[in-house]
C-alpha cells in the first residue's frame, strides 16, 4: 500500500477494494445523496416559479441537472460510483450563491451547517485522495464566493478555511487508513481459513463462544467426519457442539474446559472412549479456538502394526511365489493388505490386462484376447485398480466356467474364449467385458464381493451398468493419505 495515496500496489486488490466500498456503503450514500438533492432542488424550483421569480435562483435548476446526469452513468458504470459521488459534492459548494442579503443570518447558519454535514460524509465515504480534491475545491470555492459578494478579504476567515482544510484531510487519511488495513485484515483471515486444512493436515474444527447465544458456533472445519459421535443426519455445528457436550476432561465437559483460556494436549473422554485433542487458541482475546483430533500414539501403534504385518507377508509370498496354484493365494493375500492402499501411479492398462490375461491362461481352459489402443495411459490408484480387476477376472472365471458345465462341454479338452476390449471415452477408460457372459449372474457375484463394494466408488467414474462397461476415473485429485 503506498504511503501517500493510500493505494493498494496490487491492482487486482485495488480493484476488489473498490469494488467491495461500494457495494457496502458508497452505493448506498450516493443514491441517498442524489434522492435528497434532487428533492430539495425540485422543491425549491417550485417555490421559485410559485413566488414568480423563476430564473432567480439558477444554481438549483444547474443541480437538477447536473444529478440527472450523474445517476444514469453510475448506473451503468457502478465502478465510476467514486467519481460522481466526488462531482455532485463538489457541486453543493455552489449553493453558498443561493443566499441574498436579506436571508437572516441565523438561517444561513443553519443552511451552512446542514450544507457541511452533507459534505463531510461524502468526504469520508470516498477515497482519501478523491476526499482531498473534494476539500480543496470547497476551500477555494467557498473562499472565493464570500470574496466576490462582501468585495472584501478577511485574513483569519482564510487561515481558518486552510486550517480546517488541512485538519479533515489529516482524519480523512487515518480513517481511510484503518478502512484499507481492515479489508487487508479480512482477507489475511479469508487466506488464513483456506490454508487451515494444508497447515494442519488432520481433522479440526474452529469455533468461537457466543457470549449472548451461551454456544460455540463454529467458522470452519476439515474431516469433521473423522471426530467420534459424528453424524451426518444433522449440521455441522450440531455435531460440533454435541461433540463438546458428550466429552469431558477432569470431570468437566469440553465446552466449559474451552471457556476457560487452557492451550495445550488434553485428554477427552466418553465412557471408555478416550482421545486426545490439541486445543489452539487464537485471536486477541482468545475467543476462537482450533480444536485438532490429535490421536496420535494409537494412529502410530497401528501404523507399525501395519508395517510390521506388510513385511512378514511379503516376505512369504516371496518365498512362495514358485509354486503354479500359489499366485491366486498371494493375490488374495496381497489384496487384503493393499485394500487401503491410495498409491497414485502412472497405468499402463493394456499392458495390464495382457499380463492377467496370461497369468490366467496358465489354467489352459481359458484363452484370453484383448483388443484396443495399446497406449491408454492414465494415473488412478494402482493397487486398487489391480486388487479390482483380479476381482473382476476372478468372476468371470467363475461364471464361465458354470456356463459350460450346464452345456455338458468337456472344458478339460477344449480352451474357453473370453474377449475383453479396452479403449478411452471422454474423461474415461473404459473396459468392456464380454457381452455373451450371464448378466444377472455376474452382477449378483459382483455386488456381493466384497473387496469390490469398498473399492468401487473410488477408482470408478460411474458403476457398473447393464451393458457390462467398466468406466475408470481418471481424474484422480489427490493422495489419499
Amino acid at each position: 500500500m503506498n504511503n501517500f495515496t493510500l493505494k493498494f500496489n496490487n491492482p487486482e486488490l485495488e480493484l476488489q477494494y473498490q469494488e467491495e466500498k461500494i457495494q457496502k456503503i458508497r452505493k448506498r450514500v450516493f443514491y441517498l445523496f442524489m434522492a435528497l438533492g434532487l428533492i430539495l432542488n425540485i422543491s425549491k424550483v417550485i417555490l421559485d416559479i410559485v413566488e414568480f421569480k423563476p430564473f432567480t435562483q439558477y444554481i438549483n435548476y444547474i443541480l437538477v441537472g447536473l444529478i440527472s446526469i450523474l445517476v444514469p452513468i453510475s448506473i451503468k458504470w457502478p465502478l465510476n460510483i467514486r467519481y460522481t459521488l466526488m462531482v455532485a459534492n463538489i457541486s453543493t459548494a455552489l449553493l453558498q450563491m443561493n443566499f441574498t442579503e436579506t436571508t437572516k443570518a441565523q438561517m444561513y447558519y443553519n443552511y451552512g451547517s446542514n450544507f457541511t454535514q452533507f459534505q463531510t460524509c461524502a468526504y469520508f465515504v470516498s477515497d482519501f485522495l478523491d476526499s482531498v480534491v473534494q476539500v480543496i475545491c470547497h476551500t477555494i470555492i467557498k473562499s472565493s464566493i464570500t470574496i466576490y459578494q462582501t468585495k472584501s478579504v478577511d485574513p483569519q476567515d482564510i487561515l481558518m478555511n486552510v486550517g480546517a482544510a488541512i485538519i479533515i484531510s489529516i482524519v480523512i487519511y487515518i480513517c481511510d487508513s484503518h478502512s484499507r488495513k481492515e479489508f487487508l485484515q479480512n482477507i489475511c483471515e479469508n487466506i488464513w481459513d483456506q490454508q487451515l486444512p494444508e497447515i494442519i493436515k488432520k481433522p479440526y474444527f474452529q469455533v468461537t463462544y457466543n457470549k449472548n447465544l451461551l454456544q460455540f458456533n463454529v467458522l470452519s472445519w476439515n474431516e469433521i467426519e473423522q471426530f467420534p459421535s459424528y453424524c451426518d443426519q444433522i449440521c455441522q455445528g450440531c455435531n460440533v457442539r454435541n461433540f463438546l457436550r458428550l466429552y469431558k476432561c477432569d470431570d468437566k465437559e469440553l465446552g466449559q474446559q474451552l471457556q476457560q483460556l487452557i492451550a495445550g494436549t488434553i485428554k477427552i473422554h466418553n465412557g471408555k472412549q478416550k482421545f486426545k485433542i490439541r486445543i489452539i487458541n487464537i485471536g486477541v482475546d482468545y475467543t476462537n479456538k482450533i480444536i485438532i483430533l490429535d490421536n496420535s500414539l494409537s494412529q502410530h501403534s497401528d501404523l507399525s502394526l501395519m508395517m510390521s504385518i506388510k513385511k512378514t507377508m511379503n516376505f512369504y509370498i516371496k518365498q512362495s511365489s514358485c509354486k503354479s496354484q500359489q499366485v491366486f493365494f498371494n493375490w488374495g493375500m496381497m489384496s487384503l493388505l493393499l485394500i487401503n492402499d491410495f498409491t497414485i501411479q502412472e497405468i499402463q492398462l493394456y499392458k495390464l490386462i495382457k499380463k492377467l490375461n496370461a497369468i490366467y491362461q496358465k489354467q489352459k481352459q481359458f484363452d484370453f484376447f484383448v483388443k484396443g489402443d495399446e497406449n491408454i495411459v492414465f494415473k488412478g490408484y494402482i493397487n486398487l485398480i489391480r486388487i479390482y480387476l483380479i476381482q473382476v477376472y476372478q468372476i468371470l472365471t467363475q461364471i464361465y466356467e458354470y456356463q459350460e458345465k450346464k452345456k455338458k462341454r468337456h472344458i478339460e479338452n477344449k480352451s474357453i474364449p473370453i474377449f475383453i476390449s479396452i479403449y478411452k471415452e471422454t474423461d474415461t477408460i473404459c473396459i468392456q467385458l464380454p457381452p455373451t457372459i450371464n448378466y444377472f449372474l455376474f452382477i449378483c457375484k459382483y455386488t456381493k464381493n466384497i473387496f469390490i463394494t469398498q473399492i468401487e466408488q473410488t477408482i470408478l467414474s460411474t458403476p457398473l451398468s447393464n451393458d457390462l462397461k467398466i468406466n475408470f476415473n481418471t481424474c484422480v485429485p489427490f493422495k489419499k493419505i
